[in-house]
């Protein structure tokens, strides 16, 4: 089946085609093809201006499904909480891994065994600059 999209005459490089039926990962079914647009900045912030892209390098949130090479987008308003995947700055240098909060210590966590998890000391230059809302996947 091939998918025809609606372009108007005029559009912006920012909008992209949208179809609003969801494509099944189970048994195939027709999708029908709406006339709609998708600009991918309002899809990811959900209300929010202060939202950030960064690309990842490494892998040690690989068996959260984070690879080298995708795209995260990340929320600066929105508050950690223990399990969240943030974007921290420890001692100047940025990381991407999982915030935990446990017994009034804070650990930021690999999702890769190879890895090991680090607390975070009260003494030590530790800020998250976002949380990571959406990951992008290349293939």
């Amino acid at each position: 089946m091939e998918l025809a999209f609606f372009i108007p005459e005029t559009i912006t490089e920012k909008f992209s085609p949208l179809i609003l039926s969801p494509v099944p990962a189970g048994q195939p079914h027709n999708v029908s093809n709406e006339d709609d647009w998708l600009d991918l900045n309002d899809y990811v912030r959900r209300g929010s201006d202060q939202i950030f892209y960064i690309t990842v390098t490494g892998d040690s949130m690989i068996e959260y499904g984070i690879k080298e090479g995708d795209l995260l987008v990340a929320d600066r308003l929105k508050q950690p909480r223990s399990g969240d995947v943030v974007i921290a700055e420890i001692n100047g240098s940025f990381t991407v891994k999982r915030f935990m909060n446990w017994r009034r210590e804070l650990y930021l966590v690999p999702e890769n065994p190879a890895f090991k998890t680090r607390e975070v000391n009260e003494n030590e230059d530790f800020a998250v600059w976002g949380v990571v809302t959406h990951v992008l996947h290349r293939f």
